[in-house]
C-alpha cells in the first residue's frame, strides 16, 4: 500500500550530488496519492559547484493525497536555484469570480535570479453527485495559497533608483478560496429525461501581493446564482 524509491548518485570528479525520492500511496482506494498509480509526489535535490536546490514537489506537480475520492490536500516546498515562475490561480476560482485572465504583466518571478524559497498548499473537496430519491446535489469548496521569496541580485525597476526589494530580495504571494453548490431534480419519463437544476450558486475570492519596493496589491471577489433553471439568475464581480 505504501512504497518509496530512492535514487542517488555522487559525482566525485565534479563534486556534485543528486538524489530523487518518489513515494506511492494506495490504502485500499481510501487514501491514495493524487498522481498516476497512486503517486503521492517526489523530492529532488542537487548540490554542485555552480548551483544547488531542494524541490519537494512543485506548483505543477505537487505532493498530495486524496481521501475517498472527495478531498484532496496538495503542497510543495522549493528552495535554492531553478525556481519556476509564480503559479497562476486555479481556473475554477477565476471562472467563478468572472476574471477572464489574471494580469501577469508585473510577474517578475521568471526573471533570472539567484536562490530563493517557494511554497504553497491547498485543500479542496468535491462531493460529486449525491442522490436522494429523485433529487441530486453536489457541493465543492477549496482554499489555498502560494508564496515566493527570491533574490534578484542587482535588478531594478525601470525609471527607479535602487535595487528591487530589500537588498535584491522580493516577495510575491496569492491566496484564494471558493465554494460552489447545486441542487436539482432527476427526471426519467418517457419523453423527458435528464437533470434539471433547481439552485446553482458559487462564490470565490482571490488576493495577490508583491512587495516590498515596489508594493503592489490586487483583490477580486465574485459569484453567481441560478434559480429554477435560469428563471432568476445573476452574477457579480468586485476588484
Amino acid at each position: 500500500p505504501i512504497t518509496a524509491t530512492l535514487y542517488s548518485i555522487f559525482d566525485f570528479e565534479n563534486s556534485s550530488f543528486f538524489a530523487k525520492l518518489e513515494a506511492k500511496v494506495n490504502l485500499a482506494g481510501v487514501l491514495k496519492g493524487i498522481g498516476p498509480d497512486g503517486k503521492a509526489g517526489e523530492m529532488v535535490m542537487y548540490f554542485g559547484r555552480d548551483k544547488w536546490y531542494v524541490h519537494c514537489g512543485n506548483p505543477t506537480s505537487p505532493i498530495g493525497l486524496e481521501l475517498l475520492g472527495m478531498a484532496r490536500a496538495k503542497s510543495y516546498f522549493m528552495m535554492g536555484h531553478d525556481l519556476p515562475a509564480f503559479p497562476e490561480p486555479p481556473k475554477r476560482v477565476t471562472d467563478i469570480i468572472g476574471l477572464k485572465s489574471v494580469d501577469r504583466s508585473r510577474d517578475i518571478s521568471s526573471l533570472a535570479g539567484g536562490t530563493g524559497v517557494a511554497f504553497g498548499a491547498s485543500l479542496e473537496m468535491d462531493t460529486g453527485n449525491i442522490q436522494f430519491l429523485m433529487f441530486y446535489a453536489r457541493f465543492a469548496a477549496g482554499l489555498g495559497f502560494d508564496v515566493m521569496l527570491k533574490n534578484y541580485g542587482n535588478s531594478s525597476c525601470a525609471g527607479e533608483d535602487g535595487r528591487l526589494g530589500i537588498n535584491g530580495w522580493y516577495a510575491m504571494g496569492q491566496a484564494w478560496a471558493y465554494v460552489e453548490g447545486e441542487i436539482g431534480i432527476r427526471v426519467r419519463m418517457m419523453f423527458i429525461r435528464g437533470r434539471f437544476p433547481i439552485l446553482k450558486i458559487g462564490m470565490g475570492t482571490l488576493l495577490e501581493a508583491q512587495l516590498p519596493n515596489p508594493c503592489w496589491f490586487h483583490g477580486a471577489v465574485g459569484g453567481y446564482y441560478n434559480i429554477l433553471g435560469g428563471a432568476v439568475k445573476g452574477k457579480c464581480k468586485f476588484e
